[in-house]
Parts: C-alpha cells; sequence; structure tokens
C-alpha cells in the first residue's frame, strides 16, 4: 500500500504548483514605449525593410525619434524564440542599429 500525503500538504502542494503555472507561460508582452506608434503608421518601405532586417519577427510596437537630427523607425517585436529584436531605421530606410 502506497502511504498518501496529508491533505494539508497536498494541499500546500497544489497551490504552490498552480502559483507558479504562470511563470512557465508565454513572455510577458513588451513594455509598451510611451510614444510609441501604431506600426500601420510607419511607411511600408521602411517596415519592409525592417522586416527584411529581421526575418521572422513579429513586431509588437513602433516610435519615431530624432537621430542626428533626422527621423528615425526604430520598431521591436519577438523572433520564435520569444527574444526580444528591434531595428532602427533612418526615414530612408537606411540601417541604423540592430539590437
Amino acid at each position: 500500500m502506497t502511504p498518501r500525503l496529508p491533505t494539508s500538504l497536498r494541499r500546500s502542494l497544489l497551490m504552490t504548483l498552480l502559483l507558479a503555472l504562470p511563470a512557465c507561460g508565454s513572455p510577458e508582452p513588451i513594455a509598451k514605449v510611451p510614444d510609441s506608434i501604431a506600426l500601420d503608421k510607419i511607411p511600408a518601405e521602411i517596415l519592409a525593410e525592417a522586416r527584411n532586417q529581421l526575418p521572422g519577427v513579429e513586431f509588437e510596437q513602433a516610435w519615431i525619434e530624432q537621430e542626428d537630427g533626422k527621423t528615425a523607425y526604430e520598431i521591436r517585436g519577438r523572433d520564435d524564440q520569444g527574444k526580444t529584436r528591434e531595428v532602427k531605421l533612418s526615414a530612408t530606410g537606411e540601417l541604423i542599429e540592430i539590437e
């Protein structure tokens, strides 16, 4: 005969498991940047170049900033392993930076 755990211990183990489950789930959403803009506000050629630079990344957010006095687009998303990736492009589509 297999011994049974006391009810209080079984409840404690179950609660520990239930509380730990969210940590095993999908990654947290990317933190929202206050001045972010909708992806559909990014020029199509800039978004196409971002996808070319980071293939397979699902872009979720973008913002416009000034880089050396010129307009730049920073676009952020996650790759297929859940890692946050960013690409920064000039208004002409030139690569400035990849993270």
